[in-house]
């Protein structure tokens, strides 16, 4: 997808640098507004992507 192989790996620190530090401060704010939804919106989505398998109900 990049033809230049240092911009295609800079990805990965940039990624890795949000990931640990935008994303926790995030929920905590979406935890403090929403409550317990977004407890329940997070278990049936999943955070980064959607869970592929499912515990049966």
């Amino acid at each position: 997808m990049i033809h230049n192989w240092i911009g295609g790996f800079a990805v990965i620190p940039a990624f890795a640098a949000m990931w640990f530090i935008r994303v926790p401060r995030e929920e905590a704010m979406m935890r403090q507004r929403f409550g317990a939804a977004w407890d329940a919106y997070v278990a049936r989505s999943g955070r980064l992507a959607p869970p592929l398998f499912r515990p049966a109900a």
